[in-house]
């Protein structure tokens, strides 16, 4: 999947969430003359980035996989407009930075292995291979009453669930003069790592597997897509949620067996420092500073989700 990643992002998609960590030798095959070198500080000013704070309340995990889908959409409407001439007259839609927390549910990557699902469940409703995932189609249910679902991204299975921040990035990266989707994968596991630091709590990477880890648990989902250099999916950082969710009588989370998950919170505790651990709120206006310190960007705030719809191409 990564060996192909940015001839994929030129004329497709291309997904990841939860990874293994491309080899260095594989990459060289997917390189690209010019590459921004992903080591080198940004200097310059992006353009502004729409927020979208959705995560006081619950979110359908479909209603947000529906609305990165309108939007992705109406950026690749743009970009077919602007090359057949017919873009005279459209205004050039925004970027995107949505900030949600979702109802209870599984996701499985386009190729995820059904077998990480260790609850009983009618595991043929999860097959691979089978019709391309859509958002209106029926999920499986497991015995704790969360969904399941298999979406379109790529990786194996992970949870979301209340007390999980989500943030999905929808950027251009041909606009921010960007395409490098290893620079932009580093630059979204930065943004998590500075925000943990905000709190005292030291977030690392691994050398064999992407998102971000706590004293060797993972405490952060990190993964993107991308449909001609515009970005999807994002990161998941695990604040305060129920962690039974993640039991490995339920699922392996991301298909690693023998690794650890953890929160915000149980890492504050581990400190003695619980009473410390933020709300979602909190932690999500912490993220959008680092988020913008880091991608160089500037930040309008949306004043509610219609207001998004009316960015989006008719």
């Amino acid at each position: 999947m990564w060996r192909h990643a940015n001839a994929v992002a030129r004329s497709a998609s291309f997904s990841a969430w939860e990874s293994p960590r491309p080899h260095p030798r594989r990459l060289l095959i997917c390189k690209i003359s010019n590459l921004p070198d992903p080591t080198l500080p940004q200097t310059d000013i992006s353009p502004a980035v729409r927020i979208l704070d959705l995560s006081e309340g619950l979110t359908p995990y479909v209603k947000g996989w529906k609305l990165q889908r309108r939007l992705l959409e109406s950026r690749l409407d743009f970009k077919r407009r602007s090359r057949d001439g017919t873009a005279a007259g459209l205004s050039e839609p925004p970027d995107f930075l949505l900030l949600m927390q979702h109802d209870h549910v599984y996701t499985l990557g386009r190729g995820a292995d059904e077998n990480h699902i260790k609850f009983p469940c009618d595991l043929s409703l999860l097959a691979r291979g089978g019709r391309a995932p859509h958002p209106d189609a029926p999920p499986v249910l497991a015995p704790n009453g969360a969904e399941v679902r298999r979406v379109d991204r790529g990786g194996e299975v992970t949870y979301h669930g209340p007390g999980q921040l989500v943030a999905y990035p929808l950027l251009d990266l041909c606009r921010r003069d960007q395409k490098d989707l290893r620079r932009y994968l580093t630059n979204v596991e930065e943004v998590v790592i500075r925000t943990l630091a905000r709190y005292g709590v030291e977030g690392l990477r691994d050398d064999a597997n992407t998102g971000v880890w706590a004293r060797g648990a993972k405490i952060a989902a990190v993964g993107v897509g991308a449909a001609r250099w515009v970005t999807t999916h994002g990161l998941a950082v695990n604040v305060s949620p129920n962690m039974n969710f993640f039991d490995g009588s339920n699922i392996t989370p991301c298909g690693l067996d023998g690794k650890r998950v953890t929160s915000l919170r149980a890492e504050l505790s581990a400190a003695g420092r619980e009473d410390e651990c933020p709300c979602l709120q909190e932690l999500g206006a912490v993220l959008v500073e680092e988020f913008v310190d880091v991608f160089g960007a500037e930040v309008v705030r949306a004043k509610n989700e219609e207001e998004i719809y009316t960015n989006c191409a008719a």
